[in-house]
């Protein structure tokens, strides 16, 4: 902890401050894992195409919408350049699942094995849905992290109104989101209008997810400021 220093918030010396200390690391700790739980999970199942409420969209959506609002709350308890820093790590971390899977994919299979084809087919479409999605997510989410940065400190200042900051940088960072995803995942391989249908599928979906998820950043402690000291 001294080579993260102490706020000011949690200045002074006693118990107190250290057991408050270490909830926000876990609460920090939790926040990440999930963040890139849902990335890597989303972008396993995108490979399918649902049809929700009547909005199509990859299956994906359904738990990626949830990351916006998680990047936000991770900003909000570990600061600007750590979230970045995440957003960058769940990148990499999608590549290196992608790796994996065309290795898994290109070893022989055992002679009783009779699915190879299918696990071909379905694990061999992510990489181009993966690759989309890691453009899409670091785009959009380095879009969210500076909306975030800048409703914090020019409307909100007071840190009173902690759904305003969510609603705001998911506003414009979502449908960035869905338009890179689509294009580069499915250009030339469905039509114009099914792709403009998902664009328009996800992002509805992922708005109305953004609201239900906005109680995900009162879960991070009441604290004025990063532990790490920095700005939001």
């Amino acid at each position: 902890m001294d080579t993260i220093g102490k706020p000011e918030q949690f200045t002074g010396d006693g118990r107190a401050e250290q057991k408050k200390m270490r909830y926000v690391f876990r609460i920090a700790i939790l926040l990440t894992g999930l963040y890139f739980l849902c990335s890597l999970v989303a972008n396993v199942t995108a490979v399918k195409m649902i049809e929700v409420f009547g909005l199509v969209m990859p299956a994906g959506t359904l738990v990626f919408a949830i990351t916006f609002t998680l990047r936000d709350s991770i900003q909000r308890v570990l600061g600007k350049r750590i979230s970045q820093a995440v957003i960058l790590i769940g990148a990499l971390l999608n590549l290196l699942m992608v790796l994996y899977f065309q290795l898994t994919i290109q070893l022989q299979p055992a002679v009783f094995w009779p699915h190879q084809d299918a696990y071909a087919l379905i694990l061999g479409a992510i990489p181009r849905i993966v690759l989309a999605s890691i453009v899409a997510m670091i785009i959009s989410e380095l879009v969210d992290t500076e909306v975030y940065s800048i409703w914090v400190q020019r409307v909100d200042p007071d840190r009173k109104y902690l759904w305003s900051r969510v609603i705001a940088s998911n506003a414009i960072a979502v449908p960035i989101d869905s338009i890179v995803f689509q294009l580069i995942a499915f250009a030339g391989i469905f039509p114009l209008s099914a792709m403009f249908a998902a664009m328009v599928g996800q992002t509805i979906f992922k708005y109305m997810v953004t609201v239900v998820s906005v109680p995900l950043i009162y879960i991070t402690p009441n604290i004025k400021r990063p532990i790490t000291g920095e700005e939001v």
